[in-house]
């Protein structure tokens, strides 16, 4: 994803944490840097690769995104790893 469709945070948000809901309705905050797998191969990385979230970011349109080895990637090609949940 270009560096250009990355919007600045406002107050409610903050480019180096998330506020996830676990598979128990428990709202908990992760800070970068956090652990994801990659769930489908893509160009950078292959299926099940454990890689790290360095930053978070917000498209124009709303949509969270996340910075990994300085590429910005949708959340749906991974799934988080937390070992807290």
């Amino acid at each position: 994803m270009p560096e250009e469709e990355i919007i600045s945070f406002n107050q409610y948000y903050s480019p180096n944490r998330i506020l996830v809901i676990t598979y128990f309705n428990k709202l908990v905050e992760l800070h970068c840097p956090f652990p994801v797998i990659f769930k489908e191969n893509t160009l950078n990385f292959k299926k099940n690769e454990i890689v790290y979230v360095t930053e978070t970011g917000l498209t124009k349109s709303g949509d969270y995104v996340f910075k990994i080895q300085n590429k910005w990637f949708d959340p749906k090609h991974f799934k988080i790893l937390c070992y807290q949940l």
